[in-house]
């Protein structure tokens, strides 16, 4: 999704401005009508608390198979609509204040398996792995502590 100038300053104002989960729930509303359109219903912060909290919502995720080239499964853990939906806006919010290594190419807007192949072109070895069960490892401390460094800058968790 390309993002118009005056939506990219609207959102690294807003997200520098931040102070509370309210304006967070704001910033997310904004980033909703830029993701989904002008009939996005509104997350409230009841939505964010619910399926922030594991103790409260049990079903975050779904939980699936896929076969791999190998013949094995591959555990899938999918969001829910509603977590998915949180995602999408933070993802969109992260990307716009977030100022991605050139070097990177997984995951990065713009940029392709081609783009990574393309960096390897001559070599004589290419390692290709699987970082297997890695996002279950990441827990929520995790992911606070990143957030209080640039470029976001979070310090409190009110």
């Amino acid at each position: 999704m390309k993002l118009q100038e005056e939506n990219i300053i609207s959102i690294k104002e807003a997200f520098n401005k931040m102070k509370s989960k309210e304006e967070f729930v704001a910033l997310l509303n904004y980033a909703k009508i830029l993701v989904y359109g002008k009939k996005a219903i509104p997350f409230e912060l009841k939505h964010i608390n619910y399926h922030s909290n594991p103790k409260i919502n049990k079903r975050r995720y779904i939980q699936f198979a896929v076969k791999k080239k190998s013949g094995s499964e591959r555990i899938i853990h999918s969001p829910s609509r509603g977590l998915k939906a949180i995602q999408k806006c933070l993802n969109l919010i992260f990307q716009t204040i977030y100022t991605v290594n050139p070097a990177a190419t997984g995951f990065v807007p713009g940029k392709s398996i081609v783009d990574n192949a393309r960096n390897h072109t001559g070599s004589l070895d290419v390692d290709n792995m699987d970082l297997k069960d890695v996002f279950p490892g990441i827990d929520a401390g995790r992911v606070w502590g990143r957030l209080q460094h640039p470029p976001f800058n979070l310090t409190s968790k009110t």
